[in-house]
């Protein structure tokens, strides 16, 4: 069944700092040069964007999560998970990793190689990510005060 990754609390402390290691720090925030700043400053600004970021992804995850069970009917027992995977890693945009199925399960391998049921996946993959972007901007002003 399906299950979907968002960062680990755990893993958001250790990737800001290799974030501020590996990247440039012109693109670390979109829009925010932090070519002057020092580490300290650098690991402040990482955490307050994951402050806002974090909830947002969670929101995502359980919104796709909808849609995709609304759709097919098949999660995995435990649908949604942490993990510190570098594409979850952006301190800035939600950031979720879905996984559709295990090759080495013989159903999941079924249904993956079903084009009906990989269109109903990507239909309720499709309509979680248009709830929550309906979401997401409703709540965005409400962020913002």
């Amino acid at each position: 069944g399906a299950r979907i990754f968002t960062l680990s609390d755990a893993a958001s402390d250790a990737a800001s700092a290799a974030l501020a290691e590996r990247h440039d720090r012109l693109d670390i925030l979109s829009g925010t040069d932090l070519n002057g700043a020092d580490d300290v400053v650098t690991d402040v600004l990482l955490d307050l964007a994951r402050l806002e970021t974090a909830p947002r992804a969670r929101a995502l995850a359980q919104s796709v999560l909808a849609g995709i069970e609304n759709a097919t009917g098949d999660l995995y027992k435990l649908p949604l998970q942490q993990a510190a995977f570098s594409v979850l890693k952006a301190a800035d945009i939600p950031s979720i990793l879905v996984e559709a199925g295990f090759l080495s399960t013989d159903q999941d391998l079924d249904n993956l190689i079903d084009p009906l049921w990989r269109a109903g996946f990507i239909a309720g993959l499709r309509d979680g990510l248009a709830a929550w972007v309906i979401s997401d901007r409703a709540e965005a002003t409400l962020r913002r005060r």
